[in-house]
């Protein structure tokens, strides 16, 4: 099976090649780079994954987030003309590199590329440096899976020692049940809805700015939601990072999973299935006495 599957991922790069004769031949910085960038130079982050693109390209539905005109232009508005210095956007890194990322990964993206090579071609600057969007996926996609405590460790520096507001959907928990904010000075949470979070998104916005001080750091798991928050709290002098995904791939590395699996007591789009929110409560003491605003 594996053999099968890598040949017809050679044969889609081949013809990948073979049609358009070119790759995307844009940057994207190394990880720890981008990582010691966002932290000496207090910038923030906006991350369009295979998610935020598929809306822009071909108006698709993500599972927890419904497509609309207005969503989309921002969106694009971010990506393409974005001219923030004190904003980093994230694309993929396996657009430029994939010897690190195992066969699945390379198959998805082999087949999204090809299909929309023109479009991401144009969407995409050669004359910009991005990062990786995919900084905060440092276990389930690589091949080589021992590499991956090193990559949280450095991570974990983004809010070392720091005051931080976490903004997240309703069954995400994030980091809850585990120590992946253990180095965190202090934590305040606003708790937003998992389904749909971009149609309250100016009361998302306002009940940030209501709470976030000069010093505070904001991490982010909403999806679109959160990209588009970076780039309007970044504006605002914020800084702010899109870092959804993170807590699952650091649950997977703690159990060792070969593939994504469930965790108990957080809600996991990609496993659970398309839309298929199921908000849970984990009885945790400190996540709830963290929580500073709920919008529903």
């Amino acid at each position: 099976m594996k053999n099968t599957l890598y040949k017809l991922y050679k044969y889609i790069c081949y013809i990948h090649r073979k049609v358009n004769n070119k790759y995307l031949g844009i940057s994207i910085l190394e990880d720890q780079e981008v990582i010691d960038r966002i932290t000496k130079e207090k910038l923030s982050l906006a991350r369009f994954g295979d998610g935020e693109l598929g809306l822009i390209i071909n108006k698709s539905e993500i599972g927890f987030q419904e497509s609309s005109d207005f969503l989309i232009q921002r969106l694009k508005e971010v990506l393409i003309e974005n001219n923030d210095s004190k904003l980093l956007i994230g694309v993929p890194k396996i657009f430029v590199e994939d010897s690190e990322y195992d066969l699945k990964t390379k198959m998805f993206w082999a087949c999204f590329i090809v299909k929309r090579f023109d479009i991401l071609n144009n969407l995409l600057s050669q004359k910009k440096v991005y990062a990786n969007a995919s900084l905060t996926r440092p276990y389930m996609d690589y091949k080589v899976k021992n590499l991956a405590k090193e990559r949280f460790e450095n991570i974990k520096k983004l809010w070392e020692k720091r005051d931080v507001i976490i903004v997240e959907g309703d069954s995400t928990f994030f980091g809850v049940g585990n120590d992946l904010f253990d180095n965190i000075k202090s934590i305040r949470r606003i708790v937003c809805p998992s389904k749909n979070a971009f149609i309250k998104y100016n009361e998302i916005l306002e009940s940030i700015l209501e709470e976030v001080s000069s010093n505070t750091l904001i991490l982010m798991a909403l999806g679109p939601t959160a990209t588009l928050l970076a780039a309007d709290l970044s504006k605002k002098g914020y800084q702010a990072l899109d870092i959804g995904h993170i807590d699952i791939e650091y649950e997977w590395f703690r159990k060792s999973a070969k593939y994504k699996i469930e965790i108990e007591g957080k809600n996991i789009n990609e496993v659970s299935g398309e839309g298929d929110i199921k908000p849970k409560y984990i009885a945790n003491e400190n996540y709830t006495n963290e929580i500073i605003c709920i919008i529903k």
